[in-house]
C-alpha cells in the first residue's frame, strides 16, 4: 500500500490538516458568533422549517425553471432564492408566532416596538 514513503508521510500529513481545519474553523465560528445576534437567532430558528418544507419547493421551483432559455446557473440562482424567500416568508407569517413554531422551536415572543419619538417641547 505505501510502497514510497513519501505516499505515507503524504498521507498523514492530508489527515492532519483535515482534522485542523475542522478545530481550527470551529474554534474560529465560536470567535466570531459569540455574541447574540438577531439575525443569526432567527435563521437558525427558521433553519428546522425549511429544512422539513424545501424538497416539494425546490422540485416545484425546478419544474418551473425547466424550459427557461437562460444558463443552468442562472436557472440554479433562481430556485435558490425563490425557494429562501418562500420559506422564510411562509416561516414568519404562518408559523414563527403559531403553534407550528412553538412545536418546533419553543414558545417566541413578539419583539417590542419602541414609541414613537415626540418632538422636543411636545409631551
Amino acid at each position: 500500500m505505501f510502497e514510497n514513503p513519501l505516499t505515507l508521510v503524504s498521507t498523514l500529513v492530508e489527515a492532519a490538516c483535515a482534522w485542523l481545519m475542522c478545530f481550527g474553523l470551529m474554534g474560529l465560528f465560536r470567535w466570531v458568533a459569540s455574541r447574540e445576534s438577531f439575525t443569526v437567532l432567527y435563521f437558525s430558528d427558521a433553519s428546522y422549517w425549511t429544512y422539513l418544507v424545501h424538497l416539494p419547493l425546490v422540485i416545484a421551483g425546478q419544474l418551473v425553471v425547466v424550459g427557461m432559455p437562460v444558463h443552468y446557473h442562472f436557472k440554479f440562482l433562481i430556485v435558490c432564492a425563490g425557494v429562501t424567500l418562500i420559506v422564510l416568508a411562509t416561516y414568519q407569517f404562518a408559523v414563527r408566532y403559531t403553534i407550528i413554531g412553538r412545536t418546533l422551536n419553543g414558545p417566541r415572543t413578539r419583539r417590542q416596538q419602541l414609541p414613537a419619538a415626540q418632538p422636543v417641547g411636545q409631551g
